[in-house]
């Protein structure tokens, strides 16, 4: 067995989904107690605890780097369905395991603070859980890592929740300038007015939308500028997180229905220079 906590990510009893190979699911104690022993106690177990398992064992140890995406895949799906900003399955921890009972662990950066830890941020239910395999499988299909710069507004939200502790308005701009990067990387004028008018079609104009975007820039010119700040910072950051969410899953559905590789994404931008 081969095991990637995603962090932060819960998952509802009963529900799970094959995707990528693998299969995304409840960490189940009894699993636990048998690739970490040295760690495993039931009283620090959270229950709902996802992972995405696939077939293998220690000797798949060289495999990481491929796997790995997978799961940064179906991390960076989960944060644009359920509008959470999702850890990076690279800061905690991964198992291959055999079935003589060899174990080989990969420990991130927060070894397995993360996979101990009741911190849930969303929670993914049967219906959820088919649509983000769904959506991670033709993503892989077109052949897009997790890496591609269409997903870095994905990753730069996901991102927030360890980011500028204690002033949460600094952690829309991670956020903003990804998604400038992706649909106004060059031209002229306003950032404001080119980002809403790149974003409209994919947003189905919705008017809500476009003014959050406007509120974000002059917070965005607030902060680059020294300006004070008097803002609700939390709600900007879970705002800038829907815009990126939302823009992120329409560009990708135009990307996957009109064949773009991840050579020619970009054309898909250029249909609405016009």
């Amino acid at each position: 067995m081969i095991a990637y906590h995603l962090p932060m990510l819960a998952i509802a009893d009963g529900a799970r989904v094959s995707t990528l190979g693998g299969e995304v699911r409840r960490f189940l104690f009894e699993e636990f107690e048998r690739v970490d022993s040295d760690w495993a106690r039931k009283r620090y177990f959270v229950e709902g605890t996802a992972v995405w398992t696939t077939d293998g064992s220690a000797a798949d140890r060289d495999r990481d780097d491929d796997l790995v995406d997978c799961a940064e895949l179906l991390r960076l799906a989960a944060t644009a369905v359920l509008e959470a900003p999702l850890a990076s399955p690279r800061l905690t921890i991964r198992y291959f395991a055999s079935d003589n009972k060899s174990v080989t662990r990969v420990v991130g950066p927060f070894e397995r603070t993360l996979l101990l830890s009741d911190r849930t941020v969303a929670t993914a239910d049967q219906e959820t859980l088919r649509r983000i395999g769904a959506l991670a499988d033709s993503w892989h299909e077109m052949g897009y890592r997790a890496d591609h710069p269409v997903f870095s507004a994905l990753d730069a939200f996901g991102a927030v929740y360890s980011s500028f502790h204690g002033q949460t308005e600094l952690q829309v701009l991670p956020t903003m300038v990804a998604l400038e990067g992706i649909f106004v990387p060059w031209g002229e004028g306003s950032i404001a007015k080119r980002m809403i008018s790149a974003l409209s079609p994919l947003l189905s104009s919705e008017k809500a939308l476009t003014q959050l975007v406007r509120r974000l820039y002059d917070l965005r010119s607030d902060l680059i500028h020294g300006r004070r700040v008097k803002v609700e910072g939390g709600e900007l950051v879970a705002g800038a997180g829907t815009i990126a969410c939302r823009a992120t899953l329409a560009l990708m559905d135009r990307l996957v229905g009109q064949g773009l590789t991840p050579e020619t994404w970009t054309e898909a931008l250029e249909l609405d220079d016009d």
